[in-house]
């Protein structure tokens, strides 16, 4: 019969390759459920031909074979585990997902095997035994505790976004059970991960920023420091958009987090390896509202080349309306970096133009960007009320004639657009 059953999966994929899908599931499903001995048949075979067309029906075969026989299921696994190869791994580790669907019952036996499966280097693996203790959650909590706690994220995103997600208020697992060796691991294989982008990722960081921030924000120095990106292929220190905002602020210590970071970026503003270090300070502050003017504000009273730096480096990252919001700050932000002459003023600039030059928005063809009308006409009101010749009214002045030429040039182009199109 299985002889017959391999003809047959032969000739589907020959289906397959000629473009009509084929899918033997069903029936292997169907035929196993009726004859149980079958399926320990056929995963003997698959062991003895890996490469072999019963293969791809591993994953029904592993699940039937323990719903009929457990001692045999569990000895069959762990000889299918030490065949070493990759392929039949994922497909037992697909089987044994298949089978605990709903059970409520958990064998020492599939505990033993989930540990090694949740230990192994492939990533599809890993996930297919995250999905198994996700289902295992439902039933034995402190069990699935466990067995997650197990799990190495290091380097991968997509098993990193699985664990996370069983963190929370959409989890099984709640922050306050991490105990300090857990937290301070799970912290440490984030810091080596090359992005953090992914939501559960950043949902965790945010919670835990409220009750840890210290361990959080060292996390983000250390994330963007110059040693860390020759390190990690395809490293990005911090996300360009958080999606959820991390929660310094519920902290009471809120300035003085705002100062370490702010003393973080003056100290890293050279050789961090073309990295933004300015972006940690932005990650904690979230917004440029009056507690982070207050800090800003004391930088710029510090005195120092490299504070006014950093001041300019993290006005970067300000709204785009920041700059006319709160032009008193900006103006003397100005005359403190000039103080200081070129380095200091190029930088501040440098920053505070990268904030009104970002998240602009067009306008219809014929029309100029919104954005720049807005640009031009509130630097010019801005401008107005400066001194002639301070450093603040020239700044002004410039973004405002910055913005005129950008609009000529939009209206020279649709204009041009518009004349010679055909239709």
């Amino acid at each position: 019969m299985l002889d017959n059953l391999g003809r047959g999966l032969r000739a589907e994929q020959d289906a397959e390759l000629s473009g009509r899908d084929a899918n033997p599931e069903p029936f292997a499903h169907a035929l196993l459920q009726d004859r149980p001995s079958l399926a320990r048949a056929l995963v003997g075979a698959v062991i003895d031909e890996p490469a072999g067309s019963l293969t791809r029906l591993l994953p029904v075969a592993v699940r039937e074979l323990l719903l009929s026989d457990a001692d045999a299921g569990w000895e069959a696994i762990e000889t299918l585990l030490d065949c070493d190869d990759l392929e039949l791994t994922r497909l037992t580790a697909a089987g044994l997902h298949r089978f605990r669907g709903g059970r409520a019952v958990i064998d020492a036996r599939e505990r033993a095997i989930l540990e090694r499966l949740l230990a192994y280097e492939d990533d599809v693996v890993r996930l297919q035994a995250l999905q198994v203790v996700r289902q295992i959650s439902e039933y034995d909590r402190p069990m699935a505790t466990e067995l997650l706690l197990t799990v190495s994220f290091d380097q991968s995103p997509a098993v990193a976004e699985h664990v996370f997600y069983a963190f929370g208020e959409h989890g099984y697992l709640p922050y306050e059970d991490l105990g300090d060796t857990d937290r301070e691991r799970i912290l440490a294989e984030i810091a080596s991960l090359p992005t953090i982008d992914e939501y559960a990722v950043q949902a965790f960081l945010a919670d835990l920023s409220a009750t840890y921030s210290d361990e959080v924000l060292q996390l983000l120095k250390h994330r963007s420091a110059a040693e860390v990106r020759p390190r990690i292929s395809g490293y990005r220190a911090l996300p360009d958009r958080w999606h959820k905002e991390l929660r310094f602020r519920g902290s009471p210590r809120f300035g003085e987090l705002l100062w370490d970071a702010i003393t973080w970026v003056a100290e890293n503003l050279d050789g961090t390896g073309g990295l933004e270090p300015g972006a940690v300070f932005a990650a904690v502050a979230v917004t440029y509202d009056d507690a982070v003017l207050v800090v800003l504000g004391r930088a710029l009273g510090a005195g120092t080349a490299n504070y006014i730096r950093a001041v300019g480096e993290v006005l970067e990252y300000a709204h785009r309306t920041f700059v006319w919001d709160h032009s008193d700050f900006v103006t003397q932000a100005l005359d403190a970096a000039d103080e200081h002459r070129d380095q200091c003023s190029r930088a501040m600039r440098r920053g505070i133009y990268a904030a009104v030059r970002k998240d602009g928005f067009g306008g219809p063809i014929g029309a100029p960007a919104r954005h720049h009308l807005e640009q031009r006409d509130r630097s010019r009101a801005v401008a107005a009320a400066l001194t002639e010749g301070s450093a603040g009214r020239e700044f002004y002045e410039a973004l405002a004639r910055s913005a005129e030429s950008e609009i000529l040039g939009e209206l020279g182009h649709d204009r041009l657009f518009l004349e010679s199109r055909d239709w």
